[in-house]
């Protein structure tokens, strides 16, 4: 096995996070303190896909940012994918790392260099939205990121942090192209990586950093990537990029040790040696009438079955694997079989490099752990009972899977929504689509056509994702909807507000009609919907259930009682309200 991976951390914490996330990717991954890092360095690129170095660098100076990074990259050596673990709330000197590996890998980079952003973390409520990084739906300067006595946060703007300190030319990607076909993403990251240092994504959902990892891995081959993150979407380009798949090609083999001559553990190893690639050796005896182990020849064939053995497999020490190898052993022979094997074990491993060691037996598990000198055991989980065993009385409840009809597809979607909070199948909006046109309403890509100019009247419509209402807005709200092209952001004022109150406070699905509002130009520019009016639809959420044909979208109603056709099930659609 040869690394495939590295990332440099600034925290201990945030590159154990990061280390587990690959893990639960299938990849092997092991974090290393920098001052470790020349002595272990070798060993952990040979054992491990991924390697993390932990630079302790989070509120170190500039200079010394880049010192430790440097360090790190050049203790690691070359590899397919360089990560920059960042943390979410932006703290630490995130523009100085990107810019040294940026520094350090262009000029062995056969394609141009480019650091990929993707900051957001949906499972712990970081989203990036408009190159803003929010916590749980609001900005971070006003969360408590804002009074770290160390780096207190006084900006949300990723691109700001990106370039404090640094030169670093940034470009951003916004929401609707990321809710866009592959394609388009593709060409809107090749599009950015000419021109910029670092391409600035934003994301909400875990789906979004994989149509992420998809896109920039399609253009794989044009651009070398290095991913600037706090792990996720590292994880899911390593991913998309195909590495780690062939780790195990290369893998010393598993020694698996059974002491147990029931029936039960017989059929279990014997179910594992027709399902995996399995070298059985079987102990040696004495010829003597205490029928007790040979420790020195059975060591002697178990190391030649470990260095025998090709990558991935597994080498089975079985005292028994059928009826005719049980014999039977005196007291003491017996009493000291756990502690033989476990000789043996510990011989072995010292003398042949094993993938993983696997015991059946508390005896010999025991054993074994004394014999290797563990001081404790750390569980993680729990096999089945019994998991290769199968009775034969368990057939009589076998059947053929039913075929079930197919659900309609606005049911499935909103089964999605009410189990996960999203849908791989499709948008709410884009089953309404048909309907939505023929009321004037545009997808919300729309607001960034260049057709679309600052101050036209335009309708959107929209589940709503966030509510905010900051302290200092004097009463304004800003509320963020979803279609299935993108997001679109409403400016509310307060007297439209308080005559909307119903839909502005408390509708999942709102259409809003107001004015376009454009400030800036190209990547700075902001563009929101100046709201003079909405239409709350939230009630023919739960008829899509029933089909796209029984939904009434009324223009012109702003609350409306239920409809019969929507009672019966319900929809529950949770959007970030004021935090």
């Amino acid at each position: 096995m040869t690394a495939q991976i590295v990332v440099v951390a600034d925290d201990f914490t945030g590159g154990n996070a990061a280390a587990a996330g690959f893990r639960r990717i299938g990849m092997r991954a092991a974090t290393v303190n920098l001052g470790r890092l020349d002595a272990a360095g070798a060993r952990l690129r040979q054992d491990f896909d991924v390697v993390v170095v932990i630079t302790d660098s989070r509120h170190a100076e500039g200079c010394d940012v880049a010192r430790r990074v440097g360090h790190a990259l050049e203790a690691t050596g070359r590899v397919p994918l360089v990560c920059n673990r960042i943390d979410t709330t932006l703290r630490g000197r995130i523009g100085e790392s990107t810019a040294t590996m940026l520094r350090h890998l262009r000029p062995a980079a056969a394609e141009r260099c480019v650091a990929l952003c993707v900051p957001a973390h949906p499972a712990a409520g970081r989203q990036t939205v408009g190159g803003v990084q929010l916590l749980n739906g609001v900005r971070l300067e006003e969360t408590e990121a804002a009074h770290d006595p160390l780096n207190p946060i006084a900006s949300s703007e990723v691109a700001a942090a990106l370039r404090s300190g640094t030169d670093l030319s940034v470009a951003n990607v916004n929401l609707d192209l990321v809710t866009s076909g592959s394609d388009q993403l593709a060409a809107a990251l090749r599009d950015a990586a000419q021109s910029s240092d670092v391409v600035v994504v934003d994301a909400l959902t875990d789906d979004h950093l994989d149509r992420i990892a998809r896109a920039a891995a399609q253009i794989g081959s044009e651009v070398t990537w290095v991913s600037v993150d706090p792990g996720p979407f590292s994880a899911a380009l390593a991913r998309r990029l195909g590495l780690g798949r062939d780790s195990a090609a290369d893998r010393p083999p598993v020694l698996m040790v059974s002491g147990s001559a029931t029936r039960l553990t017989m059929q279990q190893l014997r179910k594992a040696a027709g399902e995996r690639s399995v070298m059985t050796v079987r102990p040696c005896f004495a010829d003597d009438p205490s029928g007790r182990l040979d420790t020195a020849r059975t060591t002697q064939a178990l190391e030649a079955a470990l260095r025998k053995a090709h990558s991935g497999e597994v080498v089975l020490l079985a005292t028994a694997l059928d009826d005719e190898h049980v014999i039977t052993l005196d007291r003491e022979a017996a009493g000291s079989l756990a502690a033989e094997l476990a000789a043996i074990v510990h011989a072995a491993i010292s003398a042949c490099a094993v993938g993983g060691l696997y015991t059946t037996g508390g005896d010999v598990t025991i054993a074994v752990l004394h014999e290797l000198d563990a001081q404790a055991l750390e569980v993680e989980g729990e096999a089945l009972p019994l998991f290769a065993a199968r009775p034969a009385q368990l057939a009589l409840f076998e059947e053929e899977a039913a075929a079930l009809p197919p659900l309609p597809p606005g049911l499935e979607v909103l089964e999605d929504y009410a189990t996960t909070g999203l849908s791989l199948t499709k948008h709410p909006l884009a089953l309404l689509r048909p309907a939505l046109a023929k009321l004037g309403i545009v997808p919300a890509r729309s607001l960034r056509d260049d057709e679309t100019r600052d101050g036209a009247r335009i309708r959107v419509a929209g589940i709503v994702l966030f509510r905010q209402r900051p302290q200092t807005s004097n009463g304004t709200i800003f509320v963020t909807v979803e279609d299935e092209s993108g997001a679109a952001n409403i400016v509310v004022w307060s007297q439209v507000s308080e005559q909307y109150r119903r839909a502005v406070y408390a509708g999942r699905l709102l259409a809003c009609e107001g004015r376009v509002q454009k400030v800036g130009e190209g990547e700075h520019q902001v563009i929101h919907v100046v709201a003079e009016r909405f239409v709350d639809w939230t009630d023919q959420l739960p008829v899509l259930a029933r089909g796209t044909d029984q939904v009434v979208l009324d223009p012109g109603s702003q609350r409306r009682p239920r409809t019969a056709a929507g009672r019966g099930h319900r929809v529950t659609l949770k959007s970030r309200d004021f935090k």
